[in-house]
């Protein structure tokens, strides 16, 4: 049994991020966790949910300044 503490994901200011999220346009296409989205407006959006269960915190950074690099 390890008693190591689990890595601490990057430091951020959520509030940043948000305005990232909004400021970019990534709500054209994405809905935030725990946003409320009339089902008339989905249109097509994928949440973003399943996130922290597909990519390590230090990682994303990496993936959403360049989403098309494999």
């Amino acid at each position: 049994m390890s008693t190591r503490a689990p890595a601490a994901g990057p430091a951020g200011d959520a509030r940043m991020g948000r305005r990232e999220y909004l400021t970019l346009g990534c709500v054209a296409c994405h809905i935030a966790p725990g946003e409320k989205v009339d089902s008339d407006l989905v249109l097509g959006r994928m949440s973003l949910s399943f996130v922290p269960r597909k990519w390590r915190a230090s990682a994303l950074p990496a993936f959403l300044m360049d989403p098309t690099r494999s």
